[in-house]
């Protein structure tokens, strides 16, 4: 089927989500690296706080794993500023404000097909729901070890690697959680290329769905006379985790004959590269 490998009950099941409006608006990061830049940081304070609270046998394993997050997390951390244009390399991240709007910065041969702005939901709602409970879990993670160990009466420092190891995983979790209360924007547009699909979020904030990644028909769901929703794929929000609620890699409300335009064009470029592939 023109190079897409779902079967026709995931087809009709795709339909189905898009033609209910069962989505929300993609969600992308504003910045890389955050969660070990976050999570390092509330490590190295849990330091000194450790030794405050009577307990300085944790203060080292807390810096030490802290410094390590703080290390990791600076390789990859960076602003969106600094990704506008991807300092001359090629970075599916890169985006800039154009005459128009927001634009992708091409890949050397790319063409730029069309643009338009993004309509669906924001589920701001649910983002900062999820946010609040991984903040709070996490928190309970990273102090149970040592509230247990202290209460029960053993020897903390015994335990310390374990107690330490814990905290570490749960204000990872916390962090991911602040990311997402804090990190995490909903693309305000879209682009198509002859190689991607690009949602734009601000200058330097984008995420690409490659024509090879599409496993789905496009879909053309009219709603108006003269409106239609184009869907490319559904993908979990990146705030839900495991739970069933996806984003739309697509264009809520946009005019039906472009639509239909933009659908035509990914089914024919999607087409090419499966008789690439055959061939």
């Amino acid at each position: 089927m023109e190079g897409f490998t779902t079967n026709k009950a995931q087809e009709k099941q795709f339909i189905q989500w898009v033609a209910s409006c069962r989505y929300g608006r993609v969600e992308i990061e504003s910045h890389t690296g955050v969660i070990p830049m976050v999570a390092g940081a509330l490590t190295v304070a849990c330091g000194p706080l450790s030794q405050a609270f009577g307990y300085p046998m944790l203060n080292l394993p807390f810096i030490v794993s802290g410094l390590i997050l703080l290390l990791l997390g600076g390789f990859r951390f960076g602003p969106n500023a600094t990704r506008k244009l991807a300092n001359g390399q090629e970075d599916e991240w890169a985006c800039y404000d154009g005459t128009n709007g927001l634009v992708p910065r091409l890949f050397e041969g790319e063409q730029l097909l069309g643009t338009e702005n993004a309509s669906a939901p924001i589920r701001n709602g649910v983002r900062r729901l999820m946010g609040g409970l991984q903040v709070g879990w996490g928190l309970v993670l990273a102090g149970l070890p040592l509230a247990t160990v202290a209460s029960g009466g053993a020897d903390v420092e015994e335990y310390q690697f374990w107690i330490s190891g814990f905290a570490v995983v749960g204000l990872l979790v916390v962090a991911r959680g602040v990311r997402d209360l804090l990190f995490l924007k909903p693309v305000i547009r879209w682009a198509l290329t002859d190689r991607r699909i690009v949602g734009m979020a601000q200058a330097g904030a984008a995420r690409s769905l490659w024509m090879e990644e599409l496993a789905h028909k496009p879909v053309v769901v009219p709603r108006s006379k003269t409106t239609c929703t184009v869907a490319f794929d559904l993908r979990r929000l990146r705030s839900v985790g495991m739970f069933p609620m996806r984003g739309l890699w697509g264009v809520d409300e946009m005019e039906r004959e472009e639509g239909q335009r933009w659908a035509q064009a990914v089914v024919d470029l999607r087409g090419e590269l499966g008789a690439e592939g055959n061939g």
